[in-house]
C-alpha cells in the first residue's frame, strides 16, 4: 500500500510519475492500493478525476479522511 495526500494526487505529473514508477518496478497496477489522506480540506472535481484515472489503470484506492474518524482508545 502506498500513501499520498489529495494534494500530491491533483499535481500535474503525479499521474504520469505513478505510471513510470509502475513500469520502472514491474509493479502491476493491480497490486497497488494506494491510500489518499487529507481529503477533508480538499474537496474539488479535479481530484474525483484524478481518482477516476487511477481505478482505470487498474490502482485500487483506500480513502482516509484524517480528522473526521472518532478516536477509541
Amino acid at each position: 500500500m502506498g500513501k499520498c495526500t489529495a494534494i500530491n494526487v491533483v499535481d500535474p505529473c503525479f499521474v504520469g510519475d505513478l505510471r513510470s514508477l509502475l513500469r520502472d518496478t514491474g509493479l502491476p497496477e493491480e497490486q497497488l492500493t494506494l491510500e489518499i489522506t487529507e481529503i477533508v480540506p480538499y474537496d474539488s472535481e479535479e481530484l474525483v478525476d484524478k481518482i477516476q484515472i487511477l481505478r482505470e489503470l487498474g490502482v485500487k484506492i483506500a480513502l482516509d479522511d484524517v480528522g473526521t474518524a472518532v478516536h477509541h482508545s
